[in-house]
């Protein structure tokens, strides 16, 4: 249990860093990367904290080859938020074309291309995270309409937390030699 627990909050701690890293200017920038015969030009959307759309157009990749990396990657990027995507096999050039060209516009939009690059964190494993909170929010959320409950527990609490105060203050006083008659 300790296992995963710490798995889900590591999780959760990498998404919360990969969350803060997008700050983007919303609109629609152009990048060129180099591509197999020459530049890829995209055009990447963004909104403020996300890319939203990567249309690739002008290039002079070779029609057939590059047709899977132009219709696959795009989606890929935008899916997982991130430049870490895999390229496709076949196009490899194509893909790191198209790459280089989101992480140019990335840069104009005012975002860090080299922490995209980083990002691992895929929706699966936002999923995962989520699924796994499930229950512990559902319980969370019982207990948080039981008023009675949460009142006995802070009482419970509160006389324990005070016992064992009392004996540790006491104990710390008899060894410092102040005794109170």
């Amino acid at each position: 249990m300790k296992k995963r627990i710490t798995l889900l909050l590591a999780a959760m701690l990498a998404m919360t860093a990969v969350c803060g890293l997008a700050a983007y200017t919303p609109g629609t920038f152009t990048g060129e990367g180099q591509g197999m015969n020459g530049t890829v030009k995209v055009d990447v959307t963004f909104s403020e904290d996300a890319i939203t759309e990567i249309t690739v157009g002008e290039n002079q990749e070779t029609p057939g080859v590059s047709d899977p990396a132009i219709a696959q990657l795009p989606g890929r990027i935008v899916e997982a938020q991130s430049l870490a995507v895999d390229t496709v096999t076949g196009a490899t050039f194509t893909s790191n074309g198209i790459l280089a060209a989101v992480a140019d516009a990335v840069a104009q939009a005012g975002g860090d291309a080299e922490a995209l690059r980083k990002v691992e964190v895929t929706k699966a494993v936002g999923e995962a995270v989520v699924a796994e909170l499930e229950p512990v929010q559902k319980k969370y959320n019982e207990y948080i309409k039981d008023k009675a409950y949460l009142a006995e527990c802070w009482n419970s609490g509160a006389e324990k937390a005070s016992r064992i105060a009392g004996r540790t203050l006491s104990k710390a006083m008899k060894k410092i030699g102040f005794v109170l008659k």
